[in-house]
């Protein structure tokens, strides 16, 4: 699959809901961000790879829309979440390295909603823990839905019923 090699280029497409590509994943090394992977199959694609790739510090961006329908309008917010995957098999030294990287990925990638740190278990990229996060960080008005990829829409109270957000 082809995505462009510019890290920024790549980031901003995933962010913008236009865009059908809604996640990328990418390594730091000598203080260059390198795309390693990107896809249009959202959260389900995503957590796939990155349990598949449990080698590396990787970085990655993912977009989650709030989808909100009132009336005969819709209305479709999009959220850009960058995160830092540290799987927990990685020597000490690889893990602290993950430091000055992240210091440069966040100064590249700009205009997110959360940065998380996600480990070898993935829980913090579920769709409730990214759900409370939205939530949490978001204005008064919450979306109906949240959408973390193609056919998985997900209604916020459901959401918020299974996990206890409040």
């Amino acid at each position: 699959m082809s995505f462009p090699s510019d890290p920024v280029e790549l980031w901003f497409e995933v962010a913008d809901h236009k865009n059908s590509r809604n996640w990328a994943v990418f390594t730091v090394d000598n203080n260059k961000i390198t795309p390693v992977a990107a896809g249009f199959g959202g959260l389900s694609e995503l957590t796939s790879y990155l349990s598949e790739n449990s080698d590396n510090v990787l970085f990655g961006g993912l977009q989650v829309i709030g989808k909100d329908v009132r009336k005969s309008v819709e209305s479709l917010r999009s959220k850009a979440i960058l995160f830092t995957y540290i799987p927990d098999n990685l020597s000490a030294m690889k893990k602290a390295r993950a430091t000055g990287s992240r210091i440069l990925v966040e100064q590249k990638f700009n205009g997110y909603a959360l940065h998380l740190n996600v480990g070898s278990d993935l829980h913090t990229l579920s769709r409730e823990a990214l759900a409370r996060s939205l939530l949490s960080c978001g204005g008064a008005h919450k979306p109906n839905n949240y959408v973390f990829g193609p056919g998985d829409e997900v209604p916020v109270e459901e959401l918020i019923n299974d996990s206890h957000i409040n």
